[in-house]
């Protein structure tokens, strides 16, 4: 047995037991449910292009329409992309995103309709569609999956940089290390699906109908994928338990006049100072609102008008500000710089470097050397 049916076996098995570690933890919410279809619809994938694949295209012998839903389970896996990033923060899932389920039905029932008509000039083999004269506008399906599949993906991408820009209203730093993760996934996906499918087109359209080269890409890529999410979904989804992002009311009726939000700004910053509450990595703005017992929409709205910065660069130059201030204490001088970081309320190395080169123009080193140089 070559090698890639065992990585395609190895893709199924991972998606499965993450599945199963998923379900098992309790209190599964919705994002959760939306992650393991996900996964198992990745998993169908894979398993419809090991059973056609070169190892086995000899020995099984799949009806016409197990080829058509293992074909196109990328029109359910990249729906349930979406939705996952669109709901990786809600408990509410209308009727309504049903709708996403059409692309993937009227790819079954036309091909059905196409198969029963013409039995004769429709080819199964290594997962593609091949077709024995030109029959329009199925001969182009690769197109369609592709453009579906693109259009989904580039929507999860979106999804998830809104997520950002309203979560660094309300959260610190560490929600976005997650959301930054997937992010990058996503785009690397959006580029797999254009190439693969446009590989599939070009094999279809020229009847290339042994393209191994393409099965075997697909199939590898599929495993990666399977084991990234599958690793971001064990890992990484805690960090959204504690989250959910609030309708932040920024109407100025919050505010009766500047000379309040003034107040209320001043009042902020001698709470931090006294409190030292950006000590706290989980501190949010719904935290920082009850402590100042405030509602997080006015509070939002003052730190946005009157200081000019988002709740997530507010707290952060804080935090640089305490770090800056300790490094040259002895008594943490037990403490190596990103210790120190940790100390001082941060929990992610890179954002911890970013904030601190912005605020200083220096690296967290660099700064020290000067520093020692200084003191030496």
């Amino acid at each position: 047995m070559s090698l890639t049916p065992l990585i395609s076996i190895a893709g199924i098995a991972i998606a499965l037991f993450t599945c199963s570690l998923i379900a098992t933890r309790g209190n599964i919410r919705l994002a959760d449910g939306l992650l393991i279809s996900w996964i198992l619809a990745l998993a169908l994938n894979q398993t419809y292009f090991l059973l056609t694949g070169i190892e086995f295209a000899g020995t099984v012998t799949l009806p016409a329409n197990w080829h058509l839903f293992g074909i196109s389970t990328v029109l359910l896996h990249s729906p349930l992309l979406f939705l996952f990033a669109k709901y990786a923060f809600s408990s509410k899932f209308g009727l309504g995103e049903l709708v996403h389920v059409l692309p993937f039905a009227l790819f079954m029932i036309g091909f059905s309709i196409l198969v029963s008509n013409h039995p004769d000039k429709v080819v199964f083999r290594y997962g593609l569609i091949g077709f024995k004269e030109n029959l329009l506008p199925f001969t182009y399906y690769g197109l369609f999956l592709a453009f579906v599949a693109g259009a989904y993906t580039v929507a999860a991408f979106l999804a998830i940089r809104k997520h950002k820009a309203h979560l660094s209203q309300t959260h610190s730093s560490e929600i976005r290390n997650v959301l930054n993760w997937l992010q990058y996934w996503i785009i690397a996906a959006i580029i797999f699906f254009i190439a693969t499918y446009l590989a599939v087109e070009l094999s279809v359209t020229n009847r290339q109908f042994d393209s191994r080269f393409t099965f075997q890409v697909v199939s590898v890529f599929i495993t990666f994928y399977i084991v990234y999410v599958s690793f971001w979904g064990i890992r990484k989804t805690d960090a959204f338990r504690n989250l959910a992002p609030i309708e932040l009311n920024l109407s100025t009726t919050l505010v009766t006049n500047n000379e309040d939000a003034d107040e209320l700004a001043q009042a902020l910053q001698e709470s931090l100072e006294r409190g030292r509450h950006y000590l706290d990595p989980d501190l949010s703005l719904i935290r920082l609102a009850e402590i100042m017992k405030t509602p997080a929409g006015k509070l939002s709205y003052v730190i946005n008008s009157c200081l000019g910065k988002n709740f997530y660069d507010f707290v952060n130059e804080y935090r640089v500000k305490e770090f800056l201030k300790r490094l040259p204490d002895k008594q943490y001088a037990h403490l190596s710089l990103l210790g120190l970081a940790f100390e001082c309320g941060f929990r992610s190395k890179s954002t911890f470097n970013s904030f601190f080169k912005k605020q200083t123009g220096q690296t967290p080193s660099a700064y020290k050397k000067n520093l020692e140089k200084k003191s030496g």
